[in-house]
């Protein structure tokens, strides 16, 4: 069963345990203009989703990812999104877990990640996402072994038209 045409607009979310704005089986949510700060797990997630955007939001200190999609997701889109994270916290966009989500596009916003090992975009495991586009974005990640845009074993990919990727590590956009 999905969860169907939800709005999530204009809140404050702060000092959860879990995930800031979580969602599993969602088809047409718009999450929009919130902000979530210091959350136990991810900022702004969706999950076994369909159809779901996240516009204008502001994400900082979430212990795992800043945003998310995990488990076969579907066009989603991140459009004009702003990511703080400290050095105490995650990466700044994750793209996980079993099975391939595609359709995913990170348009325009900010990606700032400050910790030791912490990623701007990051994906965790093989095969779990495809048709992804990164358009239109400043990431920078300060931490000594963080890369800005971090690929692992993944296809159709498309890096374009970044005003700025900047990192500690040699490695500004790494496809490995």
């Amino acid at each position: 069963r999905l969860l169907e045409d939800l709005q999530i607009r204009n809140n404050r979310v702060r000092r959860v345990e879990g995930g800031g704005i979580w969602g599993n089986r969602g088809r047409n949510v718009i999450v929009t203009g919130n902000t979530t700060e210091i959350c136990g797990d991810v900022g702004v997630d969706f999950e076994h989703s369909f159809n779901c955007k996240a516009i204008g939001n502001t994400v900082r200190d979430c212990k795992n990812y800043g945003l998310a999609t995990f488990f076969a997701c579907e066009r989603i889109t991140f459009t004009n999104n702003r990511v703080y994270q400290g050095a105490a916290y995650g990466h700044g966009i994750g793209l996980c877990g079993e099975g391939v989500s595609k359709q995913v596009s990170f348009i325009g916003g900010t990606i700032n990640t400050k910790g030791s090992d912490a990623c701007g975009l990051l994906t965790v495991g093989a095969n779990v996402a495809q048709d992804v586009l990164v358009q239109g974005m400043r990431i920078v990640a300060e931490g000594k072994n963080g890369i800005p845009i971090r690929v692992l074993d993944n296809s159709q990919f498309q890096i374009i038209n970044n005003p700025l990727i900047s990192g500690a590590n040699p490695a500004g956009v790494s496809l490995e």
